[in-house]
């Protein structure tokens, strides 16, 4: 999957605005807690189009910034993210899954759909 130019600079914008403009004009800490974030993990999956590694990272860093006796970013917003991203994690696994399974199958039947259509197309011609 090759990537276009005006998506990586939407990223790079993307990243920018969460590492530089939200903090700086950030007049509510728990509103620029769920932005920083959210603009990061679409900066990062537009510039790579890697969702599974997105994802991951995302379940991960937001599993450890969880706090239950925290505001309500980090006691209810984080947890929310890293079990979401999570469970898309997973459902990405499973479809790569299914799909490596199915490419499996074809190519281990691909050579007998060529004989029994050989057979067909020659018992076609002796008739």
């Amino acid at each position: 999957m090759t990537l276009s130019p005006h998506r990586r600079i939407t990223g790079v914008i993307c990243l920018c605005a969460g590492l530089l403009v939200i903090p700086a004009y950030a007049r509510f800490p728990q509103l620029s807690g769920v932005l920083i974030p959210l603009s990061l993990i679409a900066g990062a999956w537009l510039i790579t189009g890697a969702g599974m590694a997105v994802a991951i990272t995302t379940a991960l860093l937001a599993g450890l910034a969880s706090d239950r006796s925290g505001t309500w970013v980090s006691a209810g917003f984080y947890p929310a993210l890293a079990i979401s991203a999570g469970v898309l994690a997973v459902f990405l696994l499973a479809r790569r899954f299914r799909q490596r399974i199915q490419a499996t199958r074809d190519a281990r039947w691909a050579p007998r759909r060529g004989i029994d259509r050989r057979r067909i197309d020659s018992q076609g011609e002796d008739e």
